[in-house]
């Protein structure tokens, strides 16, 4: 969970500074203090969820933005490998020759391990057929990165349901 605090903190600090605001100004956008702002940017503290929500509304930035990492994205992006490569009956060998991409890298990204490059995705993607938008833009995978960030705020299983939830019922009346 440390890490994660960090990452926030990390990413927080970036974008405060990208859109040159002082921790006084976040504080304020949100309704705390500077002093929060600082604590959150250091790693020291944890957002409550409504603090989070303030800040992902006073950026103007998706749920998943402060939290998201590269180890969710490569684990979801290789089981959709995987995934695509069974479904059509093929070996990992196959896909190596219908794409070009090296056969361990193929096997690595699969299991979580390492994160192929976008030429390699793109190739993998020519292979199947598919633009390699494919990878990002399912809507498992974004389900996925939010249930990752509410995890990482420390939601219980039944309020991450119940965020689920709404962004179905918001996805259904197309509010989002």
């Amino acid at each position: 969970m440390r890490f994660l605090t960090h990452q926030l903190g990390t990413k927080l600090r970036e974008e405060r500074k990208r859109r040159n605001l002082s921790q006084a100004e976040v504080g304020e956008g949100i309704g705390t203090s500077s002093s929060y702002i600082s604590q959150l940017e250091n790693g020291e503290r944890k957002p409550s969820l409504e603090n989070y929500l303030a800040l992902i509304s006073f950026f103007g930035v998706d749920f998943t933005y402060f939290l998201n990492t590269e180890d969710n994205d490569k684990e979801i992006v290789g089981r959709e490998i995987k995934a695509l490569r069974e479904k059509r009956g093929w070996s990992i060998g196959e896909l190596r020759d219908r794409s070009g991409v090296d056969f361990f890298r193929i096997g690595r990204a699969e299991n979580g391990e390492i994160e192929l490059s976008k030429e390699e995705l793109e190739r993998i993607a020519d292979a199947f057929g598919i633009d390699i938008n494919y990878f990002f833009c399912r809507y498992e995978f974004n389900v996925s990165r939010i249930i990752n960030s509410c995890k990482s705020l420390g939601l219980t299983d039944n309020q991450i349901h119940l965020v689920v939830e709404f962004i179905n019922d918001c996805l259904k009346t197309n509010k989002l």
